[in-house]
């Protein structure tokens, strides 16, 4: 016997308890696809793939009544079974070669027969052979069914997988045809899985390679090129996806993108060239997604920019996988996984199904460093450090530092973990299928005494449920709109009790909510929406929770408040001002503290009495950023800045300014004049008194203390104090100019001397950079001292259109002096809104 064997490899069926083997590497990566009661076991044993002389064939069958398999080296037997059980046991052909007698190469497969179950177990461990004869009497030995070999290299658990063939990769990786993208004629594929704790169900998938981005001259005006794609498509309902291209096409490295309905993005990388005719695998998660950044260029910032193939520097890939299982070794092993040293987080086969490699993804939470927007991973069952100026200190997640065993999110832990939080929101959905009156006659939907799904005391910024979640509990009677879903669940973070600042313990789940609709209470939207949103919850000891020891809690919080990051980019429209007020980006917080609470009793917002709030934190003046009401024309209800002093005085607080917004710092753009200081306003309140110029302390997760005081109150003492956390990390400026986001186009209707009463007309164009950016959802006009939508005719809010607006004129004061000297107007489009940070587009004319 001649040449190398090959590997067979051995699973358990815990429905069944009979174990299955297979010399496939397709069958065996199918297998762990599609069937989750196969437990993968490893490499039981290697034999012969052809025949030749001195070996036999080992035929298989399948057990049509039991679902188990049955191998047999005897021809004899074969035949019998082949005549006689036809109707039980359908023939597979012959599974591999081994020998029938020991030729001093070969070590005996054993063999017995389960006379309860009717299935037969081999195996070729003499030790193993020993343990069943001694602990299971329901075994009968049948002596030596043939010989096999176990000296050639052993294939671990989590080999990663081999290129497929094109044609067979569906039904081999079980994904379904709505998980297919890119050209549909194409001979060459890249598919898998994306997931972050959960499959990412009905996500965009972008596939580029390493066609470099375009290049935009200086001051360009038009619609930007789009950025090269290779193939773009959409995950199935079970996160997995095939995108297909023209493999000649390609220049490898390979760079895939998932983006989610809030925009979040996961990355991954590879340097495989795809063969013509076949598809290779390449997951997307957290640990590819850290992966990918290590070996990103320093220039290109961070994974969910405009980022190509050609800014990976794949010579460092190999470290930098090693490096990410190294950080998570001790963690698989708790998880299942005692042998991780074939694991490839890009390439090997795994469920997203909290258990094994993804009990280890459960168990972090991945976000950017501010300062370089590098991935981090950190403990997620471990509570970032808080410090006392609420600034984060995050514990990372790094081959010096491993996630420990004791943070791995087991399904005994007490964490909030997968199967609680699926098992939870797929009874929220049960419900949600149902009509408003069959889900109100349901006692489990109805959840009376609040023992199931929503805590008796849930309270999201003073809102009870169907008010915090207005959009998805819309109908006129305030029942959630039918046939909407959860899914694509993201546990975010843990946050710990706090008695100072009182904060309580949380954990943040961020969802994907589909509607169909939306009803009255939320514009009766015709056609499907789709967002994200975040959910809080708590721990509770009702033993009827559906999420285990965790319910549905809201935050707790009082008064209706919020801060998030968000970023600028301001386009300057007067030519003549370009040398010395550019185009810029800018930081900023949006700190939303209304002045309204919502009464529960009248189901109607009511004055929260409130004068003033006081918020500290990362960014923020030391002694307190003070906001108050706003008398500015046409603003928000939300409270804006009142001083960077801290100073609370006596009496009734109010200010002129338009937004609720914080700028922390300003660059120009590239293609911008030397300098972006011109346009910071050093001196007003609502602008730090210098650009930030050191971003590390604005961390993902960062504490803000708010402080507010009553319209009784009359000292410098708050009457309340809450707390609120940002999310996402807040980033340098620049970090917008590879984000994508929407870009002005300027126009020559936009003139000084086009503007007059009565009428002032300008048309203007935003176009979305790179395709991904989610589209302008509001858009407003202000001079800086007025919001004055009111006179702002309709805008199409849908790039790439043109969007126009007519601002009357007829009122001198409408615009002041604007329509003469084109000074102080703006137009801007709030975009790529979700629940962790915001991007304004805005074209100036001062």
């Amino acid at each position: 016997m001649t040449g190398p064997r090959t590997p067979i490899y051995r699973f358990y069926n815990s429905r069944t308890n009979a174990h299955f083997y297979t010399m496939s590497a397709e069958e065996r990566d199918m297998v762990m696809v599609r069937f989750p009661q196969f437990n993968y076991e490893g490499v039981g044993f290697t034999a012969y793939a052809a025949p030749q002389p001195g070996l036999n064939a080992v035929y298989r069958f399948y057990n049509v009544r039991t679902g188990t398999h049955f191998y047999t080296i005897g021809e004899a037997e074969r035949d019998t079974v082949i005549n006689t059980l036809a109707a039980v046991y359908v023939f597979d052909g012959p599974a591999w070669y081994a020998a029938t007698g020991g030729d001093g190469s070969g070590i005996p497969m054993y063999r017995f027969y389960n006379a309860s179950t009717g299935t037969h177990f081999y195996t070729i461990s003499a030790q193993e052979e020993a343990d069943v004869r001694a602990r299971f009497p329901q075994f009968t030995p049948e002596g030596i069914g043939y010989y096999a070999w176990t000296e050639t290299a052993t294939v671990a658990p989590l080999q990663p997988a081999e290129p497929v063939d094109l044609s067979r990769v569906l039904g081999l990786w079980a994904i379904d045809p709505s998980g297919v993208g890119g050209d549909a004629g194409g001979d060459g594929g890249v598919g898998g899985s994306a997931g972050d704790g959960s499959p990412l169900r009905r996500v965009t998938v972008i596939l580029k390679d390493a066609t470099p981005l375009p290049v935009v001259p200086p001051n360009y005006t038009g619609a930007p090129p789009p950025d090269p794609e290779v193939a773009r498509g959409t995950t199935d309902a079970n996160g997995r996806f095939l995108l297909k291209f023209r493999t000649a096409t390609i220049r490898p490295p390979l760079l895939l993108q998932v983006i989610d309905a809030g925009g979040n993005v996961l990355a991954s990388t590879t340097a495989e060239q795809v063969p013509t005719g076949m598809a290779i695998r390449l997951n997307v998660n957290p640990l590819t997604d850290k992966i990918a950044s290590d070996v990103l260029a320093p220039s290109a910032g961070s994974t969910d920019k405009r980022v190509v193939g050609s800014q990976l520097d794949l010579s460092r890939l190999a470290t930098a996988t090693s490096n990410l299982v190294e950080s998570s070794k001790a963690a698989l092993a708790v998880a299942g996984i005692s042998d991780s040293s074939a694991f490839d987080p890009m390439r090997s086969i795994y469920e997203l199904d909290g258990k094994g490699v993804d009990a280890v993804i459960e168990s972090i939470t991945h976000s950017r460093e501010p300062t370089t927007g590098a991935t981090q991973l950190r403990t997620k069952l471990t509570a970032a450090q808080t410090n006392a100026d609420g600034s984060v200190t995050p514990s990372l997640i790094t081959a010096s530092t491993p996630l420990a065993p004791s943070a791995v999110a087991t399904e005994s832990s007490p964490a909030l973990a997968f199967a609680k939080i699926t098992a939870w929101m797929n009874e929220m959905n049960r419900c949600f299928a149902l009509s408003s009156a069959a889900r109100a006659a349901d006692p489990e939907c109805a959840d009376a005494d609040g023992s199931r799904l929503v805590s008796p005391g849930f309270r999201e910024n003073g809102k009870d449920l169907a008010e915090a979640y207005r959009t998805l509990y819309s109908e006129a009677d305030r029942s959630a709109v039918q046939g909407s879903t959860l899914s694509n669940p993201a546990i975010l973070v843990n946050f710990p009790a706090s008695s100072a600042p009182p904060e309580s313990a949380a954990t943040i789940v961020e969802f994907t909510v589909d509607q169909p609709r939306t009803g009255p209470l939320a514009g009766n939207v015709a056609g499907r929406v789709r967002y994200t949103t975040m959910m809080s919850f708590v721990t509770t000891t009702s033993p009827r929770a559906k999420a285990g020891n965790w319910i549905l809690g809201g935050n707790q919080k009082r008064f209706d408040a919020s801060i998030q990051p968000g970023y600028q980019y301001a386009f300057q429209w007067h030519l003549a001002l370009w040398s010395f007020l550019p185009h810029t980006y800018e930081s900023l917080l949006e700190i939303r503290v209304s002045p309204l609470r919502f009464d529960v009793a009248t189901r109607s917002y009511v004055s929260a009495d409130l004068r003033a709030a006081r918020v500290k934190g990362p960014g923020l003046p030391s002694a307190g950023l003070v906001l108050s009401p706003t008398t500015a024309p046409g603003a928000g209800r939300f409270f804006t800045p009142h001083n960077k002093t801290g100073e609370i005085t006596a009496g009734s607080m109010t200010n002129a300014r338009t937004r609720p917004i914080f700028y922390l710092g300003i660059e120009k753009t590239a293609d911008s004049q030397p300098t972006a200081n011109p346009s910071w306003g050093a001196g007003s309140p609502d602008h730090a008194d210098a650009p930030l110029t050191d971003y590390s302390s604005m961390q993902a997760y960062s504490r803000y203390t708010i402080e507010y005081f009553l319209t009784s109150n009359t000292t410098g003492t708050p009457d309340w104090v809450e707390t609120a956390r940002i999310l996402a990390p807040v980033m340098p400026p620049k970090y917008l100019e590879l984000l994508p986001h929407n870009k002005f186009a300027a126009s020559s209707a936009f003139d000084p001397g086009l503007i007059a009463p009565p009428r002032c007309f300008f048309q203007f164009q935003w176009y979305p950079i790179n395709g991904t950016a989610a589209p302008v959802d509001s858009v407003f006009v202000t001079d800086g001292a007025r919001i004055i939508n009111a006179d702002v005719d309709a805008v199409s809010a849908q790039p790439p259109s043109t969007a126009a607006a007519g601002t009357s004129c007829a009122d001198p004061n409408a615009i002041e002096i604007a329509g003469y000297a084109g000074m102080g107007f703006r137009q801007a489009g709030v975009g790529s809104t979700n629940a962790r940070f915001r991007v304004y587009s805005t074209a100036r004319f001062n």
